[in-house]
């Protein structure tokens, strides 16, 4: 499984990349084939988010189909965890509706 980073111009925590790895790996544990894995960085100033400074989308294709999931928070590894909590929760619901086909 490959992890692409796409940072936009953010000044990130030192360890974000590493740990963000590692818990991705914890989705291995569905035994699905996720080719790749975008991780996109961004900061937002739009007043709808007014204490979130960082958005975090987290996107992977499995099975040919696409999801994606997103976090907000005034911290980089707070959103990143808010996200892979979304994404982690989707592939759950997958896993299980493919575990009850066989």
């Amino acid at each position: 499984m490959e992890i692409h980073f796409i940072n936009h111009n953010n000044i990130l925590a030192e360890d974000f990349k590493p740990l963000t790895e590692k818990k991705i790996k914890v989705l291995e544990k569905y035994n699905l084939f996720i080719s790749e894995i975008k991780v996109e960085i961004s900061k937002i100033k739009h007043p709808e988010h007014k204490n979130a400074s960082h958005e975090v989308k987290v996107s992977c294709n499995v099975d040919g189909l696409y999801y994606s999931a997103t976090g907000h928070d005034r911290k980089d590894l707070l959103a990143m965890d808010k996200a892979l909590e979304l994404l982690d929760e989707q592939l759950s619901n997958y896993h299980k509706k493919k575990s009850k086909k066989r």
